[in-house]
């Protein structure tokens, strides 16, 4: 992991590409609610992603944070002229953190309430390691703890019937604005909805900051 370090309790250790802070560039750190939301199989994180990347498999919840996340300079084209998503220079900007350091029994498995208390602080050590500038969540379940553990309410976006919210949070010293995706497994996810939200967001992220990233 580099220049990242992690305590033996982070049961699960962040994926973290290789260029992730580098070159001034904006830190994106993604979180996942669960094990079961990536199905890991035998995968630690870290290799299930780069098997992603190497093999090209599809996996709902991955496909729809690089449709939503990514921008123009993670996109190539071909000698035909047709533009596609370079996976690998995507996920090498970014981090991904599981919240859920613990398995479940089943996918809809209710958590602990130790379960969430342990998480949330390791969630704490992964953002005061990461800096992250931004932080994506792919879990209203998730998003709803954050305010326990300090910040304050951001704006929030709306589109086609759909809210965004957003949180400015901090820990030991990291600023990092939160925002929150709907689950992709559900069915009432819309891509073309929360790529509009993510939009907003993000817009309304460098006016505020005024932050330039090569």
């Amino acid at each position: 992991m580099g220049k990242y370090s992690f305590r033996e309790a982070v049961n699960y250790p962040p994926w973290i590409g290789r260029d992730y802070g580098n070159n001034n560039s904006r830190k994106t750190l993604l979180v996942g609610r669960s094990y079961f939301d990536a199905r890991y199989g035998n995968h630690t994180i870290p290799s299930y992603i780069s098997s992603l990347i190497k093999s090209g498999r599809e996996d709902p919840l991955f496909n729809a944070m690089e449709s939503i996340v990514s921008e123009k300079q993670h996109w190539k084209q071909s000698l035909l002229g047709k533009s596609g998503l370079d996976r690998k220079k995507f996920w090498n900007s970014t981090a991904y953190h599981q919240f859920l350091q613990g398995i479940l029994e089943e996918p809809y498995s209710v958590p602990s309430r130790q379960m969430w208390k342990e998480s949330q602080e390791i969630f704490k050590h992964v953002v005061a390691s990461l800096e992250p500038d931004i932080i994506v969540i792919f879990s209203q379940e998730v998003f709803d703890r954050i305010p326990t553990m300090g910040g304050r309410n951001g704006p929030e976006f709306t589109h086609e019937g759909e809210t965004m919210s957003t949180w400015e949070f901090q820990v030991k010293g990291t600023d990092a604005s939160i925002c929150s995706v709907m689950n992709p497994r559900k069915g009432t996810f819309r891509l073309s909805t929360w790529k509009n939200l993510y939009y907003q967001f993000l817009s309304d992220y460098k006016d505020r900051f005024g932050k330039v990233y090569l």
